[in-house]
């Protein structure tokens, strides 16, 4: 291209003639922004979205909590990963999921945890009383006493459960307390009875022998 004022050789692109300064036709001048006039600003891009996944460990806490139910092990398991995943959902800004998941199963953890003692007292009273049985086959020993019938001696007899309680036996001291209630009350039995070392038996409410014993009448 060439300038139309003094024939000067300019490149395509230019504005304004290197020589004599003459702006180019058909080149236009970038526009100064008027005061006043707020410029337009491009809006930001749309963020990209983010794919939720369900953490491993949440899964993995409801199935161990799921076995937690019938084992003791696997409660423990299932409280570690229960808390590990809920941190690690909170920690992902919305990445993960499965919140529901680690919830539910520290729930079924902490129910077998507090399960414990019930089942540790229900065996003992088991054992206590399978040693009070014996059949008569054999001479009395601490294992097989031979002071029940072996029906008695597993816990239940005509529609009654029997527990034996909170014994205590020491030099100074011997204690017992034993409870009998209905397998199915106002169907196998109504009533409960108890007694303790005193001898005497009592009729009373509820299904533990302090209770009974506390409230209920002599017979």
């Amino acid at each position: 291209m060439f300038c139309s004022e003094c024939g000067t050789s300019i490149p395509d692109t230019s504005r304004f003639c290197d020589h004599c300064g003459q702006p180019v036709p058909g080149q236009t001048t970038p526009q100064a922004p008027q005061p006043g006039v707020p410029s337009q600003v491009p809006p930001p891009p749309a963020p990209y979205p983010v794919a939720e996944e369900t953490s491993g460990k949440a899964l993995a806490s409801m199935i161990t909590g799921i076995f937690g139910l019938l084992f003791f092990f696997p409660a423990i398991a299932d409280i570690i990963l229960g808390h590990m995943s809920r941190s690690e959902i909170r920690n992902s800004n919305g990445r993960l999921k499965g919140n529901g998941m680690a919830t539910a199963g520290l729930v079924m953890g902490y129910g077998m945890i507090a399960m414990i003692p019930f089942i540790l007292i229900i065996a003992a009273i088991a054992i206590r009383l399978a040693s009070l049985g014996g059949n008569g086959a054999s001479a009395p020993s601490a294992d097989r006493a031979q002071l029940i019938d072996d029906r008695l001696a597993g816990g239940q007899k005509y529609g009654y459960q029997f527990a034996l309680e909170n014994c205590v036996n020491t030099e100074t001291d011997h204690k017992y307390q034993v409870v009998a209630f209905p397998l199915a009350r106002n169907q196998t039995g109504v009533r409960t009875f108890c007694s303790d070392e005193s001898g005497v038996v009592k009729v009373g409410e509820g299904e533990s022998a302090e209770g009974c014993l506390a409230s209920g009448s002599p017979l």
